[in-house]
């Protein structure tokens, strides 16, 4: 999932431009703070409706950093599939594992699943295979995090990706201008 947001402010883009050598630095630290602010309410976003911890949903979105060669920053939200072990309250019950996946949802039964720890240390949901013997197993999963993210929400973070940037700029014009002055 991919979106662009676009600052087409003039007398923004001039004063980045009056600040000379220092326009890299400028412009990368901003990007890199509004995509920052993008991610965390992404996170905050999917987590309005979906029961997920914040780590899992963490785990997800990935933010690719601006630098002085590459003066645009990215946010990427991966389309895996999150583990049943990764939601809120996920707990072991009598008939199998209890789980809530959406927050206005209610409460599932998945019957025979079970929650293990595994020797590797990772722990999840799962079941058994079909099979004469105790093995294999599977773990279990429910949707992916992009899925929460529907034309409203997405509109949303593109609004705020805007109005961060133009922020952040304002304030790196500011910074630069007055350490430049007292240098002076």
């Amino acid at each position: 999932m991919n979106f662009t947001a676009k600052v087409d402010d003039k007398a923004l883009i001039a004063a980045l431009i009056g600040l000379g050598k220092e326009v890299g630095p400028a412009l990368t630290r901003s990007l890199n703070r509004a995509a920052t602010s993008v991610k965390t309410e992404a996170s905050r976003t999917i987590r309005e409706e979906l029961n997920l911890k914040a780590g899992a949903v963490s785990k997800s979105i990935h933010v690719g950093r601006a630098s002085a060669g590459s003066p645009e920053a990215s946010i990427r939200i991966a389309g895996k599939q999150v583990p049943l072990i990764g939601f809120i309250g996920t707990r072991q019950v009598r008939k199998g594992v209890s789980v809530k996946v959406k927050r206005s949802g209610s409460r599932k039964v998945i019957a025979h699943a079970f929650i293990a720890t595994m020797k590797s240390g990772h722990r999840g949901v799962f079941t058994r295979d079909k099979g004469a013997g105790r093995l294999p197993i599977s773990e279990m999963f429910s949707i992916a995090v992009q899925q929460a993210l529907k034309g409203a929400n997405i509109e949303k973070l593109l609004t705020l990706a805007r109005n961060r940037i133009r922020t952040e700029l304002k304030s790196q014009i500011a910074y630069r201008t007055a350490r430049r002055s007292a240098k002076l």
